[in-house]
């Protein structure tokens, strides 16, 4: 799997793609004003994995 993600990687670009495999996206989810940020489920695929978060938005 890491093999053809890395392929993904090079079509798409490694700057698109590193703040993803670095974990940075729940981080990013938080600073857009959501609170209680987490993953509900992962799937693994052959081109990687799609993780779903949940999180609840700040009432402001």
């Amino acid at each position: 799997m890491r093999f053809t993600f890395g392929l993904v990687q090079i079509l798409d670009g490694f700057k698109t793609t590193n703040d993803n495999v670095k974990g940075k996206i729940p981080q990013f989810i938080s600073n857009a004003g959501f609170l209680d940020v987490s993953v509900s489920k992962s799937i693994n695929t052959l081109i990687g994995t799609f993780s779903y978060f949940n999180a609840v938005k700040k009432l402001e």
